[in-house]
């Protein structure tokens, strides 16, 4: 698993970048947020609790790959993904799975 933390260097330089402090651990788009129709196709999240680790498997479709560079030759990348199909289960268990005997 890639793990998306952001480093401190990445922190401070995104504090600098915006005018309201970054508080978040990770960089911003990487959350998912289910409201109330999202949460009856996926009943499992409804009894979750903060905290939780969670295993999710997903199937999203790339709605748009962008290429940048501004003036001062700096380049910027982006990927935007449809989450379009959703597999959520316990970590302990999906985790249990990958350990050698």
């Amino acid at each position: 698993m890639i793990d998306l933390k952001l480093s401190k260097k990445d922190k401070k330089v995104m504090k600098e970048a915006y005018a309201e402090p970054i508080d978040n651990e990770y960089p911003y788009g990487t959350r998912l947020r289910f409201e109330y129709e999202a949460l009856q196709k996926v009943p499992v999240l409804k009894d979750t609790k903060a905290g939780t680790i969670l295993d999710i498997k997903a199937i999203g479709k790339v709605l748009e790959v962008r290429i940048t560079d501004d003036e001062k030759g700096k380049n910027y990348e982006s990927v935007e993904i449809q989450i379009q199909k959703i597999d959520i289960g316990n970590a302990n268990e999906a985790e249990e799975s990958f350990k050698e005997e």
